[in-house]
């Protein structure tokens, strides 16, 4: 009986019963029902389960054919599709949501369900979204469907569901499309998605349109021709000719009468031709449409089944204004026919696609971050937050800084309160280690012994207790020195120890000549890294991998400022000419100090120069732009100027030379005071050969690094968050907030985030004056 109002649904069967008692058997085919109830009328002893040989059932989901209203749908005139079933889901009190989340679709004929619904098909879209899923082989792989759509139904019974408003255009061959149905739950997954039986179609375009020159395809062109063929002025550059063919001895119109109008797409053919973007007929900005009579000339007779227009273009593309997009060629027989609107000929689409030039992207979409954008973050974990923009540099030198103050502006430091709290200990539990190959002497080299050693660590180190001991292996020379002595400075990563230094009387106690030394600490613990995990016991004499050695010259030598001296006739040489260890600021240091200090590998005296030779000890002002790269753009700016002249009044890239004389213990600095402004960044240069040892030995290297001067007020670095991922399209920021960071900043729990892009600020931009 189930199946008989199965075989019958199409005709109306929506619910059956069946009879067997006694070997009497009866099977009743009903259609929906005609009242909502408890599916029996009279006493309540008529209840479910008390009918005794009685059976009974409905016809469950589903999908018996669609129709559409007019039953004959014409190109661009709005109709109605309606899906035909049986127990579709349809609420007589409205009270279920599920009869509203019903959707339809159409796609291409052959295509799934979760395909891309049609260019030709309005009144329907559906959202491009990636899914992950498993293919038979277990492996993951991401799929973009179109299944999230809209709208919903206008009408819904158990038996129909019907959308309205939908239009179809008309395309060059004969269109065949799909009707897919989702019956409201998880319509987001390709699976929810059934295919409708039946075929919609919609007979092809008589005419069809192609344009010359074209920009990527048949149906697109550039607002301004980019291409100017010999001979071609202002105004013919701007020219397009459209042209509209139909298919040999396909009609028999007369071509003369044909007129074709261009509007925007969202309007149709409803409005009139924009003559003074689209011009057909020069001098007359009014006209309507584009004929043979209103041509003037723009119109030719290719062939029997062709005409062809010339329309001057005359489209924008800025902030305020834009003309390029899509655009609906209309097209009639005679001015006595209606519009109709004709696709492009061996295109896919419906539209004529007017597309902005290279350089109006770069005008319309100015570099910087969006505003308006809102984040979340937790205190006491790491959140990454993405500052999005347009054309942001890449890689990003930009810094973002939270304000908690309740009046806070970017860039008024006045009204700006911040405070990081107590960041959260790492766990590190590794000791610091040596790293020889960038230790200095190099393992090994030869070096004259007015000497200052630098031992390189993996890791930033401090100051322990205990003393480092500095020893030959011949045993005459042992000189031990506390790690707190001013003979012993640390910068950073390395330690630097300058023996001479040390020694009470410089004049008479020097390291044994022609000698191998090495380096060991008097103890566990001498150096400790940031955690305080201490340095095991050092002893750079042992064989392993921290095996560093260096053997000193052969005699001792007296300095002589004002003769260049000579290389000794007898013993070892120095390898190399004296290298720069360490410079105060250090190479891009922010809030750097109006002195430059230069540590050096030994004592040195610096080479003369003269102001032709471009060998100066150079202070440069990178200028407005911040760029020290940009410093030999100008020539002008490269000439030596009074050491007296205010360098942040120049307004370029100025230079002036640095003067100095002997140096002790292979330390110098220069005073920049007079020459440095605050919030400025400057690059300080030392060519090569600035520089020589006690053998005449040059520097071997040109050294530069840049500083940028502190301002008396702005953010320091540590209010701010440097990028950790840098994109044109976003910029991402890890914001390490420490439990304690709310409490830090007296319970405030919103922040106003500030932006500064230090590749684009100008001169103070970094130190609070163009944050936004």
């Amino acid at each position: 009986c189930a199946q008989l109002c199965l075989d019958h649904v199409h005709v109306g069967c929506r619910s059956w019963k069946y009879y067997d008692v006694a070997g009497r058997t009866h099977c009743y085919l009903q259609t929906t029902p005609f009242s909502v109830g408890e599916g029996f009328w009279g006493s309540q002893a008529g209840a479910v389960g008390t009918w005794p040989g009685w059976t009974s059932g409905s016809v469950a989901h589903r999908l018996l054919s669609f129709s559409t209203v007019p039953a004959q749908i014409e190109p661009n005139t709005p109709f109605s599709l309606v899906v035909h079933g049986a127990g579709l889901p349809h609420s007589e009190t409205g009270r279920s949501m599920l009869p509203a989340r019903q959707r339809v679709k159409v796609v291409k004929h052959g295509e799934s369900c979760s395909a891309m619904v049609p260019r030709e098909v309005s009144g329907i879209a559906c959202s491009r979204s990636a899914r992950k899923e498993q293919d038979s082989h277990m492996r993951t792989q991401e799929i973009v469907t179109y299944t999230v759509c809209t709208p919903q139904p206008t009408a819904t019974t158990s038996d129909n569901i019907t959308i309205s408003n939908l239009k179809l255009a008309t395309a060059e061959e004969d269109g065949e499309y799909a009707v897919c149905y989702c019956p409201g739950a998880a319509c987001q997954s390709p699976a929810s998605w059934q295919r409708v039986p039946g075929v919609l179609g919609m007979r092809r375009s008589e005419y069809s349109f192609t344009v010359s020159p074209e920009a990527t395809s048949t149906a697109t062109v550039y607002r301004r021709n980019m291409h100017m063929h010999p001979g071609a002025t202002q105004e013919t550059q701007n020219e397009v000719k459209l042209t509209v063919h139909r298919p040999p001895f396909s009609g028999f119109t007369d071509t003369n009468n044909w007129e074709i109008k261009l509007a925007r797409h969202h309007f149709g053919c409803r409005r009139l031709h924009i003559n003074s973007k689209f011009d057909c007929t020069p001098g007359d900005d009014d006209a309507e449409t584009c004929g043979l009579a209103e041509a003037g000339g723009n119109f030719e007779q290719t062939s029997p089944d062709s005409v062809t227009w010339t329309l001057t273009l005359a489209l924008v593309h800025s902030t305020e204004e834009t003309d390029t997009g899509l655009y609906t060629v209309c097209f009639r027989e005679a001015g006595d026919h209606p519009w109709r609107e004709i696709p492009p000929k061996g295109g896919d689409g419906r539209y004529l696609e007017v597309l902005p030039l290279p350089e109006d992207r770069q005008r319309l979409a100015p570099r910087g971050p969006f505003h308006n954008q809102r984040y979340s973050a937790l205190a006491g974990a790491t959140t990454p937050i993405t500052v999005e923009g347009t054309r942001l540099s890449v890689p990003s030198a930009a810094r973002i800084v939270l304000n908690a103050h309740p009046d806070g502006v970017c860039g008024d430091n006045s009204k700006f309160s911040f405070a990081l709290g107590t960041p959260a200990a790492t766990v590190d539990r590794t000791p610091p280690q040596l790293v020889p190959e960038r230790s200095v002497p190099a393992a090994g080299s030869s070096t004259f012994y007015h000497l200052t050693m630098k031992l390189a660590f993996n890791e930033e180190i401090h100051a322990g207790t205990g003393d480092f001991i500095l020893e030959s292996t011949s045993g005459n020379t042992r000189i031990q020195i506390p790690v707190t002595h001013p003979a012993v400075f640390f910068t950073a990563d390395s330690v630097l120890i300058t023996p001479k230094k040390f020694l009470a009387d410089p004049s008479n106690e020097e390291l044994e000549a022609d000698a191998t030394f090495f380096l060991r600490t008097s103890k566990y613990g001498v150096l400790v890294d940031a955690s305080g995990n201490q340095l095991p016991q050092l002893n750079t004499g042992a064989a392993g991998t921290e095996d560093w050695t260096f053997r000193t010259t052969a005699e001792p030598y007296e300095f002589n400022a004002g003769t260049a001296p000579l290389p000794l006739e007898n013993g070892h040489m120095s390898d190399s000419g004296p290298q720069i260890l360490y410079t105060e600021p250090f190479d891009g240091q922010e809030n750097g100090a109006a002195n430059i200090n230069l540590h050096f590998s030994e004592e040195v005296i610096l080479s003369p120069h003269t102001a032709t030779s471009w060998q100066e000890w150079v202070l440069t002002s990178c200028g407005a732009d911040q760029d020290c790269s940009t410093r030999y753009d100008n020539l002008d700016h490269m000439v030596p100027i009074p050491s007296n002249v205010d360098v942040g009044a120049l307004g370029g890239n100025a230079q002036v030379p640095l003067t100095g004389g002997l140096v002790n213990y292979g330390y110098l600095r220069y005073d920049v005071t007079a020459l440095v402004v605050a919030n400025q960044r400057y690059l300080v240069t030392f060519p090569q050969g600035s520089f020589r040892n006690a053998q005449n030995m040059l520097g071997s290297e040109q050294v530069q690094f840049e500083f940028t001067t502190g301002a008396t007020t702005g953010f320091s670095a540590d209010h701010t968050f440097a990028p950790s991922v840098s994109q044109a399209a976003g910029t991402t920021y890890d914001l390490a907030l420490p439990s304690d960071f709310i409490a830090a900043n007296a319970g405030a729990r919103r922040f106003r985030v500030c932006y500064c892009d230090a590749a684009a600020d100008t001169a103070g931009a970094r130190r609070n004056r163009q944050w936004e």
